[in-house]
């Protein structure tokens, strides 16, 4: 069985934003041996953000967590417009992917409804704020977080809760 931390995200959250640097360290901490799945928290109607990080996921899984932080970045910190073309034309090039491609994968409609599945799961998860981490081993889960912490932290909440449901 492996052990996974959820991680339930919306780019124009604060605390994301001022989570998403500590969640990057616990990634890098852990590697392989914790994978990090990361989930919009965000409907269609929320914004296209969610759209944008569903299309990332498509074609490259695993950059998913650091594009997730590059959108709160851009929200956050270059004040760019998340509804606007430009803004993922702009991110899909920074991650290596094809603009025109990206945008049009955006409009397709088993990505959206992908978006829809993934809103409708992290409702389901009880997530009643932003954002949540919670850690998976096989069908056990616990929350480990809802809000932001520090590194240090973080990292005592996944060490606990590894203990917790592997030992």
């Amino acid at each position: 069985m492996e052990t996974r931390l959820l991680y339930l995200q919306n780019a124009s959250c604060t605390w994301c934003w001022e989570f998403g640097p500590v969640l990057q360290r616990i990634a890098d901490t852990y590697g392989d041996a914790i994978p990090i799945d990361v989930y919009a928290g965000e409907s269609l109607t929320a914004g296209r953000s969610a759209v944008a990080l569903m299309t990332m996921k498509v074609l490259d899984a695993s950059q998913a967590l650091a594009f997730a932080c590059r959108l709160q970045a851009a929200h956050f910190r270059d004040k760019l417009d998340l509804v606007a073309d430009a803004t993922y034309e702009a991110l899909a090039l920074e991650f290596g992917q094809d603009p025109t491609l990206f945008i049009n994968l955006m409009q397709h409609e088993q990505i959206l409804d992908a978006v829809q599945a993934e809103y409708e799961f992290v409702v389901s998860m009880g997530a009643t704020g932003f954002p949540t981490v919670i850690m998976t081993h096989g069908e056990t889960g616990m929350v480990l977080l809802e809000g932001s912490t520090t590194f240090e932290d973080m990292e005592l909440r996944v060490e606990l809760g590894r203990k917790a449901l592997v030992e």
